[in-house]
This record gives structure tokens, C-alpha cells and sequence, in this order.
């Protein structure tokens, strides 16, 4: 029996989230072989205030680049004809493949399919074996449809908030490692936030980086020292110049932090620990061949390895150390300039980061305040508590 209004009333409410609600926000695609099909769950989400549907063509469908875009759906309803008669059906038996779409494992969200008017049950895959989130409804029962379709939209939104929370920790524990290695290093706790925040600026001017992997670089960013845990605090914590022995340990901490981030063997793959572990070994090499630990030379050096050495080479130029005073803006944006041009930094990205200036500028002007005005308070805790005759607290957490 076909699904009309007078039966909208039977759906029941599957949880306590409101159905105007559960499916905010999910972009759901249909292709079906007859437009009642497409009239009734249309007609259906819209009566809850639920987001509509979108029709998609079988072109749509079987374009590898529509379903890495950002307009692809979250959740496919299709039907068994429309699979028959426009995508070549399927192959295989209790695992299948639709033919003609061009799912692949490495695809970056897979969507939940609801396939109906089917009589047997069986459970997709990409063409390589990958699973997919597959309901199968016998006949052409749109009322069925729509439960299912409120059952994937509370499962997409509850694994969005699990995400959404992981997220948040991996960012923070990042945030926080970062910070035990800034304090081994002696540098100051803007170090790392300053990095972050030039290199994403040099990822978006120079369009080498995708948007989606903003935050992954600024992590990796934040973690390009790791290997600083391997060095020894005498010579770390040094007030002069290393002698060359002293310089040939901490060359070393490029190795060492990719020996920490490296993916064991046989361990899964981790986006995350692949591109720290990137940095970390490769933000020391130089264009011309002549940096460590390996030697590498223009396209050799992996691409963030480039930018992140950049950045780190004109924040250490403009920050305060133990051994030296910081220079001056300018100073340091004509050593950058001077750094693309002798085969230090890949030039491109030098150049960039020289046309940029300005946005360059304004990141080092607001930490720059911030780090004066914490400087002031910490002074004026220390005389009030000299005058008080008490000894003052170690720094305050940053």
C-alpha cells in the first residue's frame, strides 16, 4: 500500500527527542524509480518539520566527486528498481555492491542506505570490502521508510556528539602535551599557539592545505618539538651557546619525536600520528638539502614540513630565549625573506608568508599584548607579595 497523509498519524514517536529535531541538520538524498515514492516521503518529512529531501539523479549517484563533496546525503533512500534499472544492480550475494556507484573505503563519510521494495536482505559494501550502514524494507512500505530514516538521523546525530566530544579531547590533550614541552624547553606559553596560528594563516594563503585539515595541521603544529622530551635538561635549559656537541644532541629531537609518534607496527591508522610524526621529523630539513635528519631537498620535504618550518624559524627569531633577545618584526620577516631566497625554505611559501605581512603582524601584536599584560600582573604579584613579607608562587598554570 502506498504511503498518503491519512497515514501519517501511524508513525510512532521512536524517542524523546523531538522528530523536528532528530533529523535537523541531515542532509538525506532520495532516487527512486517512480515520483509517488519520492511525493510521500517528501510530503512525510516535511509534515514533522523534518529538513526535505533531495532528489538525485542517477548521474549525481555515480559521480565519485558528488560524494566527496559537501552536498552529498547522509542517509540514501533508493529503491530497488531505481538501482536495477539506472546503476547496473548489483553483485554478490549476502554482501553486495551497487555497481555503478563508486564507493570506496576511503570515501570521507559513507551514508547510511535504506533500500525498499526488496525481498531478500543482504548488506552493501564499497568496492573494497568496506561495510556500509544498510537497511533493507520488504515492498513498498514508505511508512517503514520514514521510522528508519528517524532511526539513522538519532544514530548520525548521537555519533556526531560522540565525535564532536572526541574531538574536543584529542585537541586538548594536544593543547596540554604541547605545553609540558614548552616547559621543558623554557620557551613561553604562547609559543605554540602562535605556531598554530601563523601556519594555519601560510595553509590558507598558500591553498596547499584543505580546509577540513585546518585543525589536524594545527595540532601537528603543536607537537613539532615532542622530541625535546629525548634531550637533556642541561642541555635544553642551557643559558649559552651550545657548543657543537651540545647542537649535535639536539639535532637529535627530530628523530626521537618520530620514533614517539610513529605508527607501530601492524597498529592502526591514526590521521593525527601520522602528520605529527611528519613534522616533527621533517620541520628542520631545507630546501637546498642542507638541514636534518635525513638531508631532504625541495619536493622531497613533505609539504607541512615545509610550512611549520616557516613558522618556527620566525617565532623563534621574534621570541625571548635564555640565551638572547627576541628581534624586532622586521627584522625577522627580512631573515624569512632572505630564507627563501638562499635555499632555506621551500621560496613559495616563503613569499606568501612575506605578502602577508600584515595578518603576520596582527597575530604577533595580540600575543605580544597578551604576554605584556601577563608579564605586568606577575610583576605586580610579586612587589605586593614582597612588601607582605611572603615568597611568590610558582608561575601560574598556563
Amino acid at each position: 500500500m502506498f504511503f498518503n497523509h491519512r497515514h501519517l498519524g501511524m508513525i510512532p514517536v521512536m524517542s524523546t527527542i523531538p522528530l523536528d529535531e532528530s533529523l535537523a541538520g541531515i542532509r538525506i538524498g532520495v532516487a527512486v524509480s517512480h515520483g509517488l515514492y519520492l511525493s510521500a516521503i517528501d510530503a512525510a518529512v516535511r509534515y514533522w518539520g523534518w529538513a526535505g529531501v533531495t532528489r538525485l539523479t542517477s548521474q549525481q549517484i555515480q559521480s565519485a566527486e558528488f560524494w566527496e563533496s559537501g552536498r552529498a546525503p547522509e542517509i540514501l533512500v533508493i529503491d530497488s528498481a531505481f538501482i536495477a534499472m539506472y546503476l547496473g544492480g548489483y553483485e554478490g550475494g549476502d554482501t553486495r555492491q551497487i555497481n555503478n556507484i563508486p564507493w570506496e573505503g576511503t570515501l570521507k563519510s559513507r551514508p547510511s542506505v535504506i533500500i525498499f521494495n526488496e525481498t531478500k536482505w543482504f548488506r552493501l559494501v564499497t568496492r573494497d570490502g568496506q561495510r556500509i550502514d544498510t537497511q533493507i524494507i520488504a515492498g513498498p512500505n514508505i511508512e517503514a521508510v520514514i521510522i528508519n530514516l528517524e532511526q539513522q538521523a538519532m544514530h548520525r546525530r548521537n555519533l556526531q556528539e560522540i565525535l564532536k566530544e572526541l574531538r574536543m579531547t584529542q585537541r586538548e590533550l594536544v593543547e596540554r602535551l604541547a605545553m609540558s614541552i614548552e616547559a621543558r624547553d623554557q620557551t613561553t606559553g604562547s609559543h605554540v599557539r602562535r605556531m598554530q596560528k601563523y601556519a594555519r594563516l601560510l595553509a590558507e594563503k598558500s591553498g596547499l592545505v584543505p580546509p577540513e585539515e585546518y585543525e589536524l595541521l594545527e595540532q601537528a603544529t603543536a607537537l613539532h618539538d615532542i622530541g625535546k622530551l629525548a634531550i637533556m635538561d642541561c642541555i635544553l635549559s642551557k643559558p649559552k651557546k651550545l657548543d657543537s656537541n651540545e647542537y649535535a644532541i639536539i639535532q637529535t629531537h627530530s628523530i626521537e619525536g618520530a620514533k614517539i609518534l610513529a605508527t607501530r607496527h601492524g597498529g592502526l591508522r591514526m590521521p593525527l600520528l601520522e602528520k605529527c610524526c611528519e613534522v616533527a621529523c621533517s620541520h628542520h630539513e631545507k630546501w637546498d638539502g642542507s638541514g636534518y635528519p635525513h638531508g631532504l631537498r625541495e619536493s622531497q620535504i613533505p609539504m607541512w614540513g615545509r610550512l611549520v618550518a616557516v613558522v618556527d624559524v620566525f617565532d623563534a627569531l621574534v621570541s625571548d630565549r635564555p640565551y638572547k633577545v627576541g628581534w624586532e618584526f622586521e627584522k625577522a620577516i627580512e631573515e624569512i625573506k632572505k630564507g627563501g631566497s638562499n635555499g632555506q625554505f621551500d621560496p613559495n611559501l616563503a613569499k606568501i608568508f612575506i605578502d602577508n605581512r600584515d595578518e603576520v603582524e596582527n597575530i604577533y601584536n595580540k600575543f605580544k599584548e597578551e604576554e605584556e599584560e601577563q608579564k605586568k600582573q606577575q610583576e605586580e604579584l610579586e612587589r605586593k607579595l614582597k612588601s607582605e613579607g611572603k615568597k611568590p608562587p610558582h608561575p601560574p598554570c598556563r
